[in-house]
């Protein structure tokens, strides 16, 4: 990425840069977006016409606001797919799913107004915003809509602020799209997160970023061996009740025994399919209690493995390189490396 747009981007020296070939990209032509849009989310071609035209209309009406800066101040590509990516069946909803991904970005009133003009203009439709984040909409089953229920017994007022904010994170993570929530103290943004992991029944990790905040905070790291002798005790019933199923004869008198007797079991080759994962499985255990430390995971792993929900607070006070790590989290692989673990 260029310097100077993006924190913590610098000019790289002249004299890396000559050992590569530099090749410069500039902006994708109008036509070429469209079939991008139409293939890559199977959408009609009408659709991503649309879509593409509003896009370049934004870009011609620069703001002077720091958020709209640039030319992709209103949307960028990454916008695109992502409305292409929401199932809309009209151009009523496809217009409101472009309100809900551009005009909620803009935190003046002026720049919401340009936005949805433009959207109305182009779709040739009408937006009207309490219509559109009302719970108790009798044209769509809301449920549906939102992509989880609407939890029933909670301490939330449903003011029309709340019914906003619950309509706007339910739909971005009904299409795994990654939410800032950007607000004052005290505006419900952690409400919002609660009563969503609520409707869905997932668990809520949650993590306060403060300036001293690091990488292992997120996804874990490796801490010293704990509950050694328990462990030992632990693994050694277990080993007991599969090789008394499996009709062997020798049988572990003790803990130092345990090895030598699984690896046996092992290489006999008589086992069945059952018992023999039983085996590896105990085997693998007995290995890493041999290790000083052991792998923990952190909130975002946890989360990631169970599939549940993530918050991240007060991710303004994290510093970027923590933040950087979470680019392939944010990516709709939704994928991470942990190098750390080995």
């Amino acid at each position: 990425n260029p310097p100077g747009l993006y924190a913590g981007r610098k000019v790289l020296s002249r004299a890396f840069r000559n050992r590569f070939l530099e090749v410069h990209f500039e902006d994708v032509p109008q036509a070429e977006l469209e079939t991008i849009l139409c293939q890559r989310c199977q959408i009609a071609p009408s659709y991503g016409k649309r879509i593409v035209s509003v896009f370049h209309e934004l870009q011609k009406r620069r703001q002077s606001s720091r958020i709209f800066e640039s030319k992709q101040g209103f949307a960028t590509l990454r916008d695109l797919f992502r409305w292409a990516g929401r199932d809309a069946v009209g151009y009523q909803e496809l217009a409101e799913n472009g309100y809900m991904l551009l005009a909620e970005r803009a935190r003046r009133d002026d720049d919401k107004a340009a936005v949805k003009e433009v959207i109305e203009s182009i779709m040739n439709v009408k937006i009207d915003e309490s219509t559109m984040y009302s719970l108790q909409r009798p044209d769509i089953d809301v449920a549906s809509f939102l992509g989880c229920p609407i939890p029933a017994a909670t301490d939330v007022i449903w003011t029309s602020a709340m019914q906003r904010l619950f309509t706007l994170v339910s739909r971005a993570l009904r299409f795994n799209e990654p939410v800032l929530l950007v607000g004052e103290t005290g505006a419900g943004k952690t409400s919002v997160c609660q009563v969503f992991s609520t409707a869905t029944s997932q668990h809520l990790h949650g993590l306060n970023c403060h300036q001293n905040t690091e990488t292992a905070d997120l996804i874990g790291g490796l801490r010293p061996l704990r509950n050694r002798t328990l462990r030992e005790a632990e693994i050694l019933k277990e080993s007991l009740k599969v090789l008394q199923e499996t009709g062997t004869s020798q049988l572990p008198q003790s803990f130092s025994d345990l090895d030598s007797i699984l690896t046996n079991a092992l290489k006999s080759g008589s086992l069945s399919a059952k018992h023999q994962a039983q085996i590896q499985t105990l085997h693998s255990k007995l290995l890493q209690l041999h290790s000083i430390f052991e792998w923990h995971d952190g909130p975002l792993v946890e989360a990631m493995r169970h599939g549940d929900v993530f918050l991240l607070d007060e991710i303004s006070l994290a510093d970027d390189s923590v933040l950087e790590r979470l680019n392939s989290v944010l990516e709709p692989g939704r994928t991470l490396v942990l190098a750390e673990k080995g």
